[in-house]
């Protein structure tokens, strides 16, 4: 399994000043709560069967906290990766981790397309398309499907527009406005 990461769709996570300056004591707190997340899917694939997981630290500046990886995955973080993509057509599926809704969605937290600093709107073939359906579309060349997407309850709703009403999601957070959210507890 593929598991492609985030930060902005991370339980607890609700202002860019925990996504945006590495290092500050907020960034700090957030890659922690990050490392719960993802513990928590890792032993959940784990236990699901998944005998090799792969995971792609994909937030800008990193979230990974080495002394934090929990056993059964390996972990690809730290900037440049000079051609490095690991995804091909060898994985059984892909979990979008931590992820968050496209630009200019109401109740979307921390909502934005590629730079949480620009206003970037995208579309394919007509139809405007955050992170979300970008990374399921990269999956799909390779005929890996899209199995999970977490994060707030607005990306959880653009999972299921993107990728069908089966797909599994699981919201963190639900959205009152771009840097304000109703956070449900870690567990």
């Amino acid at each position: 399994i593929y598991v492609e990461t985030d930060l902005e769709g991370i339980s607890g996570v609700y202002k860019f000043a925990q996504t945006r300056e590495k290092d500050t004591p907020l960034n700090i707190q957030a890659c922690e709560y990050f490392m719960g997340d993802l513990a928590e899917v890792i032993r959940g694939l784990r236990d699901g069967g998944a005998d090799e997981i792969v995971v792609i630290d994909g937030h800008g500046n990193q979230a990974l906290i080495p002394h934090l990886m929990v056993p059964g995955a390996t972990y690809l973080t730290g900037k440049p990766r000079p051609g490095v993509d690991l995804l091909d057509k060898s994985f059984s599926g892909v979990v979008l981790l931590g992820f968050h809704a496209m630009n200019g969605t109401p109740d979307g937290v921390l909502c934005h397309t590629q730079s949480s600093k620009t206003e970037h709107k995208f579309w394919y073939n007509g139809v405007e398309s955050g992170e979300i359906a970008q990374s399921s579309a990269k999956a799909g060349y390779y005929g890996v499907p899209t199995i999970m997407v977490t994060g707030d309850v607005a990306t959880c709703r653009e999972a299921k527009k993107f990728l069908g009403n089966n797909i599994i999601t699981e919201a963190t957070k639900e959205g009152v406005a771009r840097e304000s959210a109703i956070l449900y507890p870690f567990d």
